[in-house]
């Protein structure tokens, strides 16, 4: 077996001489399937809480644990209980299944992370495709768009599943400010 150049331990990385380009990059995609399968296996851990602990107990206990916000504690369990460990068959990392929550139906779902590990996107690109699609783009209300001569107007939306905040920007049609539809951007909020 060859000898990598690299050591990773819970502190950080060691490198024993500097790494060639293709090693760097082969390091930085095991440390992505590393972040994700560290996400994946805390939601896991959230899932398996004792029958006596409340959910805020469970949430503090772990969040104090683990140094996370609680917030972030609770996304990684709800994707993990929205993908169960049999699901989780796509070689995709766990940003872009959470990302994929916001589609409601699950095949539409599937659909979309296939597309996503078939062209090797990357988490902006999946996010720019999947508005595209208009999977994560939900309907905006019409009061959201401003009428006072602004053709920008912020709202913010909630994916239903995961609770996770998207900030919107809408554009209004040319003609007129009062018009439901133009175009709609999509960037996460946190």
């Amino acid at each position: 077996a060859a000898h990598t150049p690299y050591r990773l331990t819970e502190r950080g990385l060691t490198v024993s001489r500097p790494l060639t380009a293709d090693e760097w990059l082969a390091l930085g995609a095991k440390l992505s399937r590393l972040r994700s399968g560290v996400q994946w296996a805390i939601g896991d851990w959230l899932l398996q809480m004792p029958k006596e602990q409340t959910w805020r107990e469970t949430l503090e206990h772990a969040s104090e644990l683990l140094g996370c916000e609680w917030k972030t504690l609770l996304v990684y369990r709800n994707v993990a209980e929205a993908y169960p460990y049999a699901a989780r068959t796509i070689p995709v990392p766990w940003s872009l299944y959470r990302r994929a929550m916001i589609i409601e139906d699950p095949a539409a779902q599937r659909a979309a992370l296939e597309t996503a590990a078939r062209t090797a996107m990357t988490f902006h690109a999946f996010v720019a495709w999947l508005t595209e699609q208009r999977h994560a783009v939900p309907q905006v209300a019409a009061s959201a768009i401003s009428t006072h001569g602004a053709y920008r107007s912020r709202a913010e939306v909630c994916c239903p599943k995961c609770r996770y905040r998207f900030a919107v920007t809408v554009r209004p049609p040319a003609a007129t400010a009062n018009e439901v539809g133009g175009s709609v951007r999509v960037s996460a909020s946190r």
